[in-house]
């Protein structure tokens, strides 16, 4: 199961983040957030193809082919600034005594400019998984959990301040959040 490594990847860089103390036991801490934008110009539209050839930063030039589903394509010119935005969350929560209920879900969700407005839109996924604590080892810094999938998963947890939260029959609760984001930045004079 693919979320199984999330989770692992998601406990391994809890871990060597600091986890910033909460008052409520369920408050999510957060361990990762990374966020990227890139903003490129439009140098050539092929509008039969539906391609963009842009600058990049270096000042390389890519190909990058447009779908149906974008609206406004029309409305694209040379010389327009497109920025592109993507984000990536992790986040963890400890609920104590919640073990018993495992389980993931995953939703995702999309968004598009209206026509006639400037070309642009998201897209978001967040994926959540539940964990039983089943063990905790703290000389080694190591914890074990048991999946939705009923497989024992033992996992590195170098921060102390988030091991000394955990203990057998908590629930760890995992969520995982990409967005990606772009728009037209400046549009050309």
């Amino acid at each position: 199961m693919k979320i199984v490594s999330k989770l692992l990847l998601a406990m391994m860089l809890s871990a060597a983040i600091p986890a910033w103390a909460a008052t409520d036991a369920s408050a999510p801490l957060f361990a990762l957030k990374e966020e990227d934008k890139v903003t490129v110009q439009i140098a050539a539209i092929d509008t039969a193809n539906r391609k963009l050839t842009v600058q990049l930063p270096n000042g390389e030039q890519a190909d990058v082919d447009v779908g149906a589903d974008v609206r406004n394509f029309d409305r694209l010119k040379v010389g327009d600034k497109i920025t592109t935005k993507i984000s990536a969350a992790i986040a963890y929560a400890v609920v104590k005594g919640g073990a018993g209920v495992r389980g993931t879900t995953e939703s995702t969700g999309t968004t598009r400019s209206e026509s006639g407005e400037r070309p642009g839109g998201g897209w978001v996924k967040t994926e959540t998984l539940s964990a039983d604590v089943v063990a905790v080892d703290r000389k080694a810094s190591r914890i074990k959990v048991k999946t939705p999938d009923n497989k024992v998963v033992e996992a590195n947890v170098k921060n102390p301040a988030a091991l000394e939260q955990i203990a057998v029959g908590d629930q760890i609760n995992v969520v995982l959040r990409r967005s990606i984001a772009i728009w037209v930045e400046q549009p050309a004079e």
